[in-house]
């Protein structure tokens, strides 16, 4: 994304502008990523003003962007990348934030965080369970799998169920996925 781009976004759930002349506390970053990845993914740009019409003002936020990179990784279990452009010798640090999987909010230290306008807050209770409710749905659907051997069950070569494949005790060995999951 070009800064001219940058400059005529949006700022909203999906894009969070920050001035950052100098600094700005990592923990703050970790935040907006977090709400940015809850509302499926976006930017977090440092060295352009928040208020229209924006202007690219130079940011020293995260001199050492892979390392911060690789930080955010760490706290948010979801895809990072960044691009550093410029403008007239002025930084501007964009940090691209993948979205959210499927039916699981993602958290910065025990919270999943969220934008409410031009607020930063904890997510709702309501919107968490939405999120939840999103995930697959296991129903009746299952006791009706064909009589599936675990020693065929394998995906490129990968067997998923080892240790239940390969035991050789009868007790600890269920033949089929039907038995796996539909115990009367």
């Amino acid at each position: 994304m070009t800064i001219a781009e940058l400059l005529n976004a949006k700022e909203g759930e999906n894009a969070e502008f920050k001035k950052a002349k100098n600094a700005i506390e990592f923990d703050t970053l970790v935040k907006y990523a977090c709400a940015v990845s809850n509302h499926g993914g976006g930017r977090v740009m440092f060295g352009i003003t928040e208020k229209r019409p924006r202007k690219v003002v130079d940011s020293q936020a995260f001199e050492q962007p892979e390392r911060t990179r690789k930080g955010l990784i760490g706290k948010l279990h979801v895809r990072v990348d960044f691009e550093l452009l410029q403008q007239e010798s002025k930084r501007v640090l964009v940090f691209v934030i993948a979205g959210r999987p499927i039916g699981l909010p993602i958290q910065a230290d025990g919270i999943a965080w969220w934008r409410d306008g031009d607020s930063l807050v904890p997510m709702p209770e309501k919107v968490r369970r939405r999120i939840y409710e999103e995930g697959p749905q296991i129903s009746a659907q299952v006791r009706y799998l064909p009589a599936l051997q675990f020693s065929n069950v394998s995906f490129f070569g990968y067997h998923p169920f080892p240790l239940i494949a390969r035991t050789t005790q009868s007790a600890l060995r269920p033949s089929t996925l039907t038995e796996l999951f539909c115990r009367a």
